[in-house]
């Protein structure tokens, strides 16, 4: 579909707004781009028959396995069974006919099925992690629950064939993940008493990822909305979850015709009682949700309560519709702007979950344990709620153009249907300007960026992801009001933006995955002087990195990561880096050589620092090691983040970086040129070994260092 300009001019004057919802069909979740579930096969023996500890780690922030559970599954490449397993069990032993004797294999199954054990087995069938019905926590809301694990035996049934070869087709068994194959990686380690480290003998891993088109066609929840200063309550949009069947079939739990008091009920969605339906053949069969026009099993309603002079305040409901299925453990992850100002919020817990010093616009939300951390099924008490209190961002704060309302939310890892914009309540006086946001994310989108964009100079959020666009950013210059530009995931090429280009408004511009080429020039940085997030990660930009970015009066996050920069990273003149505000910088992956930029070691908020996959060398410098073990920093913040691996630095480990504990920080400094860099001592020397001695002297010609010598 070719994006022509006068068709969409014709769009937003005709509807003033156009929201596209599009999911991640492959797997990529902005909200969580690295989450996954991942499972080790750890070698305990090998031998004719050997032993593997199977283990399950939900590496993802929110989005948790819910009861039935996992159901683990494969393809064996030979005749291989499972003779013995300790922490689960098979669905099926399948025939095992060929064997003679009273021991006989656990499961002889081509493609077994595994699944978890129940609480309360006994210990003589446990192993560490395993036992919880299949159920795995996201990292966020519970961490010491987001592991599974078991042990099995196995053993080939043909007695000549002893290679031990991996198995295929893998399934975690849960509605929307897809899993890749087995590949080797390094063996795990475990520590044991703070004392000793073993590893396995061989190690395969397989990764499953998520998608909720993979899942299900159909959302499972949705949002409706309300405000203080505007009566209309704005529904869940009409079939969002499915469209109810004709009025004899049984599909769902008919309403009452009384009316209700609920106070936020705008589809009178919870009945005094419940009204079955007959079937065709008289017989009544129990639904799974109440009938609505939305038809989802979660509603989740936002409401705008009150206004203070710096704070206002938001109630959200959450309200279950299913007749038969309460939701243990259940949590909501809600993406607003004003996140980073929560204040306060009551009879839940909060995690932000994307935060780099003041930038932060999601939040997790889950229940208190014992108190309303299960969401019965729908009646009197299924919902749960909260109230949160935020503070007004003068720069941003308005009540105008829905910006108060959520951008997206999500409940039990599922994305929820969102109200279209233009249904929004407005103020009562009319002057909510509906086109200052423009959401076509997720489409087909093909052809050029229309200049005539720059017409809309009441805009301020431009969403153009994940299409393929084509050409160069055009001149948007003229809107003036212009917060937040986003068009990653494109086909976008020439250079970035000179000066006048973007206009100087602009908070954040992520333009990652595209292919932007030519040099990042400061001139461009220092024409935009609020800009708090830059993201160019995975283009063609070439050149050197300016120091203009280190001297920028706002900017927070820098990424720069995967493009083809070179050179040496520029130092800002007359020590301007004492005023960043920088806190994460991503360079990674690039070909910058020169030293590590010794200042990077005294900018007071830098607290991730990715300088991975480049051509530096030399030593890391002093300030560095002090940051990364939080020694003597005043008012400086620690680097939580290094990242140094895949470079050309030499010499000895920094001796304040020797103590450093596992967890304590993300720290890499394999594949480098380091003199005694023991992975089984170091942690942040796991990984690849440290470079040849012939590659490192090309790199660091005439450099003393016992490693090079």
């Amino acid at each position: 579909m070719e994006f022509r300009s006068c068709s969409i001019i014709h769009m937003l004057e005709s509807c003033f707004l156009l929201l596209i919802i599009f999911q991640f069909a492959e797997g990529y979740d902005p909200v969580d781009p690295n989450g996954n579930i991942t499972i080790n096969w750890d070698f305990q023996t090998i031998t004719d028959v050997y032993t593997v500890m199977v283990r399950i780690y939900n590496f993802q922030l929110y989005r948790h396995v819910e009861p039935p559970g996992w159901r683990l599954s494969w393809a064996w490449a030979g005749d291989e069974v499972i003779w013995a397993m300790t922490g689960a069990e098979t669905t099926e032993q399948g025939s095992c006919s060929r064997f003679r004797g009273e021991t006989i294999p656990h499961c002889c199954e081509k493609s077994p099925v595994i699944v978890d054990l129940p609480p309360g087995t006994p210990y003589n069938m446990q192993v560490a992690n395993c036992c919880r019905g299949g159920v795995l926590s996201s990292t966020t809301q519970d961490p010491i629950k987001y592991a599974s694990a078991f042990q099995m035996v196995v053993g080939n049934a043909n007695a000549r064939n002893s290679t031990v070869e991996k198995p295929s087709n893998f399934s975690i068994g849960v509605p929307g993940y897809t899993c890749s194959d087995a590949v080797d990686v390094a063996p795990s380690k475990f520590r044991h008493d703070n004392r000793r480290t073993t590893q396995a003998l061989k190690t395969w891993q397989i990764t499953c990822s998520y998608s909720q088109f993979r899942e299900s066609d159909h959302p499972s929840c949705c949002v409706s909305l309300s405000t203080f200063y505007n009566n209309t309550i704005v529904s869940c949009p009409h079939c969002s979850c499915g469209c109810q069947s004709p009025i004899t079939a049984p599909q769902c739990v008919r309403q009452s015709p009384f009316p209700l008091n609920s106070l936020f009920s705008p589809e009178n969605e919870q009945p005094n009682f419940l009204h079955l339906l007959n079937g065709d053949d008289g017989s009544t069969t129990l639904p799974v949700v109440m009938c609505t026009q939305h038809m989802c099993p979660i509603r989740v309603h936002w409401h705008l309560k009150l206004n203070y002079r710096e704070y206002w305040r938001v109630k959200v409901t959450i309200t279950n519709f299913s007749v038969r299925q309460n939701y243990s453990n259940w949590n909501l992850v809600i993406q607003h702007p004003n996140l980073r100002s929560l204040t306060q919020v009551f009879s839940f817990n909060y995690r932000p979950l994307i935060q780099y010093g003041d930038t932060n616009d999601t939040g997790m939300f889950w229940g208190i344990q014992y108190y309303n951390d299960m969401l019965l099924e729908s009646g009197e008490n299924g919902n749960v709620q909260t109230e949160m209190l935020l503070q007004k961002d003068p720069a941003e704060f308005t009540f105008k153009g829905g910006w108060a309302f959520p951008r997206r939310i999500y409940f039990n890892g599922h994305e929820c249907v969102m109200p279209p914009p233009d249904t929004y309540p407005i103020l009562p006086s009319g002057c909510s300007d509906a086109r200052r946001f423009l959401y076509l994310d997720g489409n087909l989108l093909s052809g050029p960026i229309p200049g005539e964009l720059s017409s809309l100079r009441a805009l301020a959020h431009l969403d153009l992801r994940s299409n393929n666009l084509s050409g160069p950013i055009p001149d948007l210059g003229p809107v003036r009001g212009l917060l937040y530009l986003q068009a990653s995931d494109n086909a976008l090429s020439g250079p970035f933006p000179g000066p006048g280009r973007l206009p100087a408004s602009l908070l954040a511009a992520s333009l990652r995955g595209n292919r932007l080429g030519g040099a990042l020039r400061g001139a461009s940085l220092a024409a935009l002087p609020a800009l708090r997030v830059l993201d160019l990660a995975g283009n063609a930009l070439e050149g050197g990195v300016p120091g203009a970015a280190f001297a920028h009066p706002a900017l927070e996050q820098l990424n720069l990561a995967s493009n083809r920069l070179g050179g040496r990273v520029e130092e800002p003149a007359d020590g301007a880096w004492s005023t960043s505000r920088l806190v994460a910088v991503e360079l990674g992956r690039n070909r910058i050589g020169g030293a590590l930029p010794g200042f990077f070691g005294m900018m007071p908020r830098l607290a991730a620092v990715g300088l991975e996959g480049n051509r530096f060398v030399g030593v890391i410098p002093p300030q560095y090691a002090l940051r990364v073990a939080g020694l003597g920093l005043g008012e400086w913040a620690p680097f939580a983040r290094l990242m140094l691996a895949g470079n050309y630095l030499i010499g000895p480990i920094p001796s304040p970086m020797e103590g450093l504990k596992e967890g304590s920080a993300v720290v890499t400094l394999a594949d480098n040129c380091l003199l005694r860099c023991p992975p089984q001592v170091y942690f942040f020397c796991q990984g690849l070994p440290q470079k040849p001695a012939a590659t490192c002297r090309a790199f660091n010609p005439g450099q003393p260092s016992p490693h090079l010598n």
